[in-house]
């Protein structure tokens, strides 16, 4: 964390009034869903909470990126593999006499090919958030290479 070396002169009256100001609207601009105690600290670990969200946002973004890009390029490509067998013939036999679409499936051969498109489409997309998401947030987690920020 940030600590100083040096003690500081202690603070006027003036500069006491203009900390209790800027101490009031700090404690307004917290979020709702957090509590920050009122310490030395407070105003780093702040930034510091704005900046994870801002990477997890960042993060979902990129997962919702990768889930449209990997989605035509791997998953779909993978699902056709199963419409045939390697020998060419379709997996599901239509007589002549029964009316059916042109790509009628075996159902659960189509749940098993859901049941394996899906994880690789999740694992896919989570691999190009990690990927082009930047973690060097994450780097500073103890707070070392803040400063004290003092309110005036």
């Amino acid at each position: 964390m940030g600590y100083e070396k040096k003690i500081p002169p202690p603070p006027t009256r003036e500069q006491e009034l203009e900390i209790i100001r800027k101490t009031e609207e700090n404690f307004l601009k917290q979020p709702f869903y957090k509590y920050y105690m009122n310490e030395a600290h407070r105003t780093i670990k702040m930034e510091f909470a704005e900046k994870l969200n801002e990477n997890r946002l960042h993060f979902w973004r990129n997962f919702f990126v990768g889930l449209l890009v990997t989605g035509p390029i791997f998953v779909i490509p993978y699902g056709l593999i199963f419409k045939r067998m390697s020998t060419g013939v379709p997996f599901y036999f239509v007589p002549k006499y029964v009316f059916a679409p042109k790509q009628a499936y075996d159902g659960g051969r189509s749940w098993h090919v859901l049941k394996t498109q899906v994880p690789l489409w999740i694992f896919l997309g989570t691999a190009y958030a990690y990927w082009f998401t930047e973690n060097t947030v994450l780097a500073d987690e103890w707070l070392e290479g803040g400063k004290i920020k003092y309110p005036f």
